[in-house]
């Protein structure tokens, strides 16, 4: 049998490295969202978050508590109407180069 503390270090150190590669691959327009998680690993997830990733910011969405969703995008995403609109530009660019090849 797994001991809960092994399984804690997994989730821990399994979010670490995703959180690595999102801010090594991720384009500026892009979030995570992360399955349904319990409250307290989407707790973990904050403060992971909160600990390591000063680019990073983390809410959690949804109405009932075994359907909450935490979502990690950066901050600079945050209420940006300007950013918005480049973001558009940008995916309907790219999607405009998918088309054509």
């Amino acid at each position: 049998m797994i001991r809960p503390c092994v399984c804690l270090a997994f989730f821990l150190i399994l979010f670490y490295c995703v959180f690595k590669i999102y801010l090594f691959f991720s384009f500026v327009c892009s979030i995570l969202l992360f399955p349904s998680l319990s409250s307290r690993h989407r707790l973990l997830l904050h403060q992971l978050r909160e600990k390591n990733y000063s680019k990073l910011f983390s809410f959690s969405v949804g109405e009932e508590k075994k359907t909450r969703r935490t979502i990690i995008c950066f901050k600079s995403q945050l209420m940006d109407e300007a950013n918005m609109y480049e973001c558009l530009d940008v995916f309907v660019r790219s999607n405009l180069v998918c088309l054509i090849l």
